[in-house]
C-alpha cells in the first residue's frame, strides 16, 4: 500500500514538472514601440496611436506609423514584448526600417519580437511591417529561438523583409495557426538565405483566411524557401479544414498548382535534409460550388377544345325559339279541331 502511495506521489510530481513550463508562461507586462516603453503605469504613446493594456497583455494600434528603434542587448527592434502579446489592429498601421538607417555589423533587426511568449493578431485593421537593410532581418520573431506560437485570427498583415547581404526571415515561430484574416509574408535576399516562414513544430494549422508566403533570391542560388521547417521530423505536415494549398516554383506565383503530396512536385516545407522547390505557397478557403440557378417553369394553361359551339350563338337561340313557336301553334290547331 505504501509503495503504491509513493508511486502515486511521484507520478503527480512528474506531471507537475512537465506542466511547469506552460504554467510559467505569462502575458507581457510591458512593450516597447517607437522607442517608448508602455506598461501598466504608462499605457499610451505620446501621439496616442498605441495603447497597452497590461491586464490583458493587449497592444492596440490605431493609425500608428512608426520607425523609431530600440535596443535589447545588441539587437534592434521596432516592437518588443517580454511575454505573450495580443496585437489588436484598428485602422491602418505600419512599422518600417528605412534602408538608410545605419547599424553595426553585429546587429540584427526585428520588426516585431515577442520574447518568452506567443503572439496573437486580431482586429479589423491592417499592419504592414517593412524591413530593408543589409543586416540580418526578422519580420516577426516569436518566442526564444522561435519556439512559441503565432496565431492570426483577423485583420490584414503584410510583412516584407529585403536584405542586400544577409539572411532574412519574414516569420519565425514554433506552431503557426491561421484562423482568419489576410496574411502576406515576403522574404528576399540578394546574397544569402531567405525564408518566408520558419516554423519548428511538426505541423501548420489552417482553418480560414488567406495567407501567402513568398521567398525570393536574385543571385540564382537555391537557399530560399517559402516554408522552412526546423524541427526533428523529416515530413512536416499541415492541418487544413475547408481550404486549399496552392504552390509555385516561382516567387511571383506564376503557373500555380494545387499541392497534393511531396512525391509529385516537391515538398510543402523544406529542411536541411530535403530542399523544397516551392517559393510561393498560398493557403486559402475553398470556394463553395456555385448554387444552380433554377428558373421556375411557368404553369401550363389548359386549352379548351374547339367544338364550334362558340360560333354565332344567336343563331341557335333563334332556331330554338322558332321550334317552340311551332310546337305551340300545332297545339292550338289540334285543340280547335277537337272542339
Amino acid at each position: 500500500m505504501k509503495k503504491a502511495f509513493l508511486a502515486g506521489i511521484m507520478a503527480m510530481l512528474l506531471a507537475l514538472f512537465f506542466m511547469l513550463p506552460g504554467a510559467m508562461a505569462a502575458g507581457a507586462t510591458s512593450v516597447t514601440i517607437n522607442g517608448q516603453t508602455l506598461s501598466a503605469t504608462n499605457t499610451t504613446t505620446t501621439d496616442g496611436h498605441a495603447v497597452f493594456n497590461a491586464a490583458t497583455s493587449t497592444l492596440t494600434l490605431n493609425g500608428a506609423h512608426y520607425g523609431n528603434l530600440s535596443y535589447v542587448g545588441d539587437d534592434i527592434h521596432l516592437l518588443y514584448a517580454n511575454g505573450d502579446l495580443t496585437i489588436n489592429l484598428v485602422g491602418s498601421n505600419s512599422l518600417k526600417v528605412e534602408p538608410d538607417n545605419m547599424f553595426g555589423s553585429e546587429n540584427k533587426v526585428y520588426g516585431i519580437r515577442v520574447a518568452d511568449g506567443g503572439l496573437t493578431i486580431n482586429g479589423s485593421g491592417s499592419l504592414s511591417v517593412t524591413l530593408e537593410h543589409w543586416v540580418p532581418l526578422f519580420g516577426i520573431y516569436v518566442g526564444s529561438y522561435g519556439q512559441s506560437n503565432f496565431t492570426m485570427e483577423s485583420g490584414t498583415l503584410s510583412v516584407r523583409c529585403t536584405s542586400t547581404e544577409s539572411a532574412v526571415a519574414a516569420l519565425t515561430a514554433g506552431l503557426v495557426t491561421m484562423k482568419g484574416g489576410t496574411g502576406s509574408f515576403y522574404a528576399k535576399s540578394t546574397d544569402d538565405f531567405a525564408v518566408a516562414m520558419e516554423f519548428r513544430e511538426e505541423w501548420l494549422n489552417y482553418t480560414g483566411g488567406t495567407f501567402t508566403f513568398i521567398s525570393d533570391n536574385t543571385n540564382g542560388g537555391t537557399d530560399y524557401y517559402a516554408l522552412y521547417y526546423t524541427g526533428e521530423l523529416n515530413d512536416p505536415a499541415y492541418h487544413i479544414t475547408d481550404g486549399e494549398v496552392h504552390v509555385s516554383q516561382y516567387p511571383d506565383g506564376s503557373d500555380p498548382s494545387l499541392w497534393t503530396s511531396d512525391t509529385q512536385s516537391g515538398r510543402l516545407a523544406s529542411n536541411r535534409s530535403g530542399l523544397s522547390t516551392f517559393h510561393y505557397v498560398r493557403f486559402s478557403s475553398t470556394l463553395p460550388e456555385p448554387t444552380p440557378i433554377v428558373t421556375a417553369t411557368p404553369a401550363l394553361t389548359a386549352e379548351i377544345p374547339q367544338t364550334g359551339d362558340s360560333a354565332a350563338p344567336w343563331l341557335w337561340a333563334g332556331l330554338l325559339l322558332c321550334a317552340l313557336l311551332g310546337i305551340a301553334g300545332l297545339a292550338v290547331v289540334r285543340y280547335r279541331a277537337m272542339q
